[in-house]
């Protein structure tokens, strides 16, 4: 898209502070270009800034959304491993009980409340 030619570009009225303005007429005069193109550069230079800078927070959100799943998907795993562990230890306590139940006279089972 071909940009308009300056003669047709509608003036912009622009308030800003002295102290300002003596710094982007300074910085005009350095570079040897005119207050409007320091102004204009400066704006379009913060706008790309920006944009840069909307690119990297989204990649930040979609990187952090990453690592949200594969950590919630490995405390799920280590939920479920310390799930079997607590099913093995409860399945080896019945074990023992049985084994004790076996071992005793049959008047003490009943006393023990362990069966029916």
């Amino acid at each position: 898209m071909t940009q308009p030619a300056i003669a047709h570009i509608k003036p912009f009225g622009l308030r800003m502070q002295p102290d300002l303005r003596t710094r982007i007429e300074a910085a005009a005069l350095n570079q040897g270009t005119s207050l409007n193109q320091v102004i204009c550069n400066r704006l379009n230079k913060s706008l790309l800034e920006d944009g840069a800078s909307d690119k990297y927070k989204i990649m930040l959100a979609e990187a952090m959304v990453r690592l949200e799943r594969q950590l919630s998907h490995q405390l799920m795993e280590m939920l479920e491993s310390i799930k079997r562990k607590i099913d093995l230890l409860a399945e080896v306590r019945m074990l023992k009980i049985a084994i004790k139940i076996n071992r005793l006279p049959w008047k003490s089972k009943n006393s023990l409340n362990l069966i029916d």
